[in-house]
């Protein structure tokens, strides 16, 4: 797909994203207890806690990305491999860590600018994870990528807030489900959007 003046169809990645979940549902499930558990345990650490959390979340959604890759395109995945983002170095730690320092300066400055930043460096874990980057060209592609229709991924996001609002109603049991969902379908907006071969459509 053509990255000027992209489209894509939320509803198309948000049912690719649960038919991504379904076909591995235990592992999915089982994972987000493992991602939670690590989250909630790293919380308890004044400070550090929450860059250590951004960085091993990023580790970790990359795992899952790899994972829903492998299973949308027909493989089968062993749980292991969950947590192949591990495998991708510093680039991906630090991607997770600078993304989060940022958009809380953003936050902190008048809201706006964390909210745009939130959204813009969205794809920047999955530049790092399939095609390779540093973390900063990495944050530079997501944004530009993102930049072109912003306010459609800022829609996209907002909707996948929502199923996850859903799953804390359901006594929060039901994140196990929704946040893997949501998650996969992120993954279905990137490969609809930019793609997960080799050769990038466009240079960043």
């Amino acid at each position: 797909m053509a990255l000027t003046g992209y489209q894509f169809n939320l509803s198309y990645c948000i049912s690719q994203g649960y038919d991504v979940f379904k076909q591995n549902i235990g592992g999915f499930v089982l994972y987000t207890l493992v991602y939670f558990g690590v989250s909630i345990a790293l919380a308890f650490i004044p400070l550090v806690g929450s860059l250590s959390a951004a960085a091993l979340g990023s580790a970790l959604s990359a795992g899952l990305f790899m994972a829903a890759r492998k299973i949308k395109n027909g493989e089968t995945v062993e749980f292991s491999q969950f947590f192949d983002g591990f495998k991708l170095g510093a680039p991906i730690f630090l991607v997770g860590l600078i993304v989060q320092l940022l958009t809380a300066v953003g936050l902190l400055l008048l809201i706006i600018p964390g909210i745009y930043l939130a959204i813009a460096y969205a794809f920047a874990s999955m530049f790092v994870t399939f095609h390779g980057m540093d973390f900063w060209p990495a944050m530079e592609a997501s944004r530009k990528v993102i930049g072109k229709n912003w306010f459609g991924m800022l829609g996209f996001f907002l909707v996948l807030g929502l199923i996850n609002v859903g799953g804390v109603l359901a006594l929060g049991v039901g994140l196990l489900v929704t946040f893997p969902i949501t998650l996969c379908a992120v993954y279905v907006a990137f490969e609809e959007v930019v793609g997960t071969g080799d050769v990038l459509e466009e240079e960043f």
